[in-house]
């Protein structure tokens, strides 16, 4: 028998198991794509909130121009933020590539949460 010799992707590194930094992923591209495609159906949860937070109008139902100082917050964010996981998890930098997808979700989030709970417990 010959010997085989096992060539590997990876050449001798350990392999990096990175679900959670694809679901995170998923869910920002999930949130651009919506937001760029159906925005009629996605304004019903997100419009006011974004509204009040930035106090610039973005109107319900009625989907803006896609440059628009709110509405681009909403597609761009998650777009810059898989952009710079990508980079800083072949770079090697999880914790950024970990922090560039939680923070458009998570401001996202925090706003909607803000908007809808905050009232409640305020008065």
């Amino acid at each position: 028998m010959s010997a085989m010799t096992n060539s590997s992707f990876y050449q001798g590194k350990r392999r990096q198991d990175d679900r959670m930094i694809r679901i995170l992923s998923l869910a920002n591209g999930l949130v651009a794509i919506s937001v760029l495609s159906a925005w009629t159906v996605v304004s019903i949860l997100l419009a006011e909130p974004v509204t009040w937070a930035t106090h610039a109008p973005l109107s319900i139902g009625s989907r803006p121009d896609v440059t628009d100082y709110p509405f681009v917050l909403l597609w761009l964010g998650p777009c810059i933020g898989m952009a710079v996981s990508w980079l800083a998890n072949k770079s090697g930098i999880r914790g950024v590539a970990y922090a560039a997808l939680w923070v458009p979700l998570g401001l996202l989030i925090i706003v909607v949460l803000w908007f809808n709970f905050a009232p409640m417990y305020l008065r």
